[in-house]
């Protein structure tokens, strides 16, 4: 749709129409319009339900009396798959009821942090367009070998609603044990499973003993293609030993989720401190976590920083970092998702909600900053990236009452944040003025982006627009509701924008400074549109980063910062495009720029 077009449609008084333009990239997809089936009608518990600090948002219950649940995963619009830790049951929830019988039941020993811990499913279109694989991580006992985590990849039967052709891609360790038994499971846009497993009570090289045993598959974040075997660029793949070959990541304590920034790709984790500095942390290829020898901060750690690489055990192409984030008292950090939608406005959208165990299950909020390296953290007392105390706490706190402490956060096929807690109970969150019977239909993306233009518009809604409810559409104040600059603006939301905060239409322009099509756009369209549109007051222009190429995107990105900082980003934003050169050659390189 032309924005021309756009524009002749009837005015929607009092609220701004959102287009949002994103560039090509292969192999991924953003969803359009969906019809939602789940659940057909939210449930009311019998307990109270949790409560959200935002009182345009509510929460309801989908549904409940599931046994110790630990992951889900949605199959398709009307299915959610559940793990079940302790007694190895994989249950089906379909329009928001619990299926009778398991679709599958696996022998686990579920002392501790063993059981059925993890479940991820993947398309696999080869086969059919419906076909998918489904991937189980729980520790084996068959009363015959010893005790094992295992990987199992399984067919999607969607006909029947069977798994079949079980196939092992991962055999790891459990002993010791039983603690720190990691088993959250990842899919990236490409196609690839990530696996996290603890330290299993064990004291090697890869806990950062130097004088420990080899690399033995523990404390570590593991990326392997469909069938089991390594991806050609993990950091360690040229190793002589095999099994770092499929390492990711290590030094990492225990983990209980691993996520994929939908926008960046960058992998996140949360990892679990023994009584003192939970973490979340962006997992970088090679990222050491430090576990032995560092919990949260190095600052805070007996290590300096320049004794990091003197203490750790550092492998060629590894490096320690820093969290993102830290907790100072142990809150059984848990999980961690990105809102993969607009559904519960704008200012949610794309950003990170995290949730624990220990605090009768909070659930705590981030906003990303403009690369999508870190989070923004306007409150003083947490500038050293640090909750340190209740009063600390607070000010990240978004939910609180998600009993039994939550155990997964996804977000659902109908844009909304589902929350799977351990006493058995699913809650949806979704804006207080929607109805069961009228779903949003959100803007989505799926991991990344496919199209074949340098503008891909998504929207949300059928023409073409977001929309505000029936009174605002007619003129009504709304002013809760209302959509403005204020969460994308330079000011406040701390992206660039060019043309007025007043006008009737918000372009949000996603985008890498080394993206071909991008740099065609900018070069062709864009003087037109800023000629017709922006000037005349018609629509504002939001830039936000879209760093998904190589290093040379993201030090474009950072670079960009700095000029905006000073008032001159649009300026140094035309000269990169107008300069660019071959993806990832080094024209963007810090050396450059």
């Amino acid at each position: 749709m032309l924005i021309s077009e756009l524009l002749s449609k009837s005015a929607i008084v009092g609220y701004a129409t959102v287009i949002l333009f994103l560039c090509s990239y292969p192999a991924t997809s953003f969803l359009g319009s969906i019809n939602v089936t789940i659940p057909a009608s939210g449930q009311q518990g019998s307990l109270s339900l949790p409560q959200v600090n935002d009182r345009n948002l509510r929460v309801e219950l989908v549904a409940d009396r599931l046994l110790f649940p630990t992951s889900m995963s949605f199959l398709d619009k009307n299915s959610l798959l559940v793990t079940q830790k302790n007694n190895g049951d994989l249950i089906s929830v379909i329009n928001g009821a619990i299926k009778s019988q398991p679709i599958i039941s696996v022998q686990v020993d579920n002392a501790s942090d063993r059981g059925l811990l993890g479940v991820a499913t993947m398309d696999n279109k080869p086969s059919s367009p419906d076909a998918k694989f489904v991937f189980l991580y729980f520790t084996e006992s068959n009363g015959q070998d010893q005790i094992r985590n295992r990987v199992y990849r399984y067919e999607w039967n969607p006909e029947n609603q069977t798994l079949a052709n079980a196939t092992m891609v991962l055999d790891l360790p459990a002993e010791p044990g039983p603690d720190q038994n990691g088993g959250k499971l990842e899919v990236d846009r490409n196609g690839n499973l990530y696996a996290v497993i603890g330290e299993l009570n064990r004291d090697g090289k890869l806990q950062n003993i130097r004088q420990g045993s080899a690399a033995d598959d523990t404390s570590v974040i593991i990326r392997i293609r469909q069938d089991g075997s390594a991806v050609a660029d993990n950091p360690f793949f040229n190793s002589a030993n095999q099994k770092m070959q499929k390492y990711y990541a290590y030094g990492i304590r225990n983990s209980f989720r691993l996520a994929i920034d939908p926008i960046s790709g960058f992998l996140w984790d949360t990892e679990n401190g023994p009584d003192a500095y939970d973490e979340m942390n962006i997992v970088q290829p090679g990222f050491n976590s430090g576990w032995q020898k560092v919990m949260g901060p190095a600052s805070r750690s007996n290590i300096t920083q320049a004794g990091i690489e003197e203490e750790l055990v550092i492998y060629d192409g590894s490096k320690y970092r820093d969290p993102i984030f830290s907790w100072k008292d142990s809150i059984g950090l848990a999980d961690l998702e990105f809102l993969n939608s607009t559904a519960l406005g704008f200012e949610y959208a794309f950003n990170l909600f995290v949730g624990d165990s220990d605090n009768n299950g909070n659930l705590y909020y981030f906003e990303l900053n403009n690369t999508r390296t870190g989070i923004k953290l306007e409150n003083n007392f947490l500038a050293d990236s640090v909750a340190d105390d209740d009063q600390e706490l607070s000010q990240i706190v978004f939910g609180t009452g998600f009993s039994g402490g939550i155990t997964d956060i996804e977000t659902g096929p109908d844009g909304f944040l589902y929350v799977l807690t351990l006493n058995g109970s699913i809650y949806r969150i979704l804006p207080a003025s929607e109805s069961n019977e009228e779903l949003v239909q959100p803007t989505t993306a799926s991991n990344g982006i496919d199209g074949n233009s340098a503008e891909e518009e998504i929207v949300s809604g059928d023409d073409g627009s977001v929309h505000a409810d029936e009174e605002e559409q007619q003129g009504g104040s709304g002013s809760d509701n209302q959509l403005s600059l204020r969460s994308l603006s330079t000011n406040e939301g701390g992206s660039p924008v060019l043309g007025s905060p007043e006008a009737p239409v918000i372009v949000v322009d996603f985008s890498d400074f080394q993206c071909p099509k991008c740099a065609r756009y900018v070069k062709s369209t864009e003087p037109e549109i800023k000629k017709e549109y922006v000037e005349t007051g018609k629509i504002a222009l939001i830039f936000k980063h879209f760093p998904r190429l190589g290093e040379d995107s993201l030090s474009a990105a950072l670079t960009s910062e700095c000029a905006n900082e000073q008032g001159k980003f649009w300026e140094y934003h035309d000269a990169l495009f107008q300069n660019q050169q071959g993806e990832n050659s080094g024209w963007a390189g810090k050396e450059k720029l």
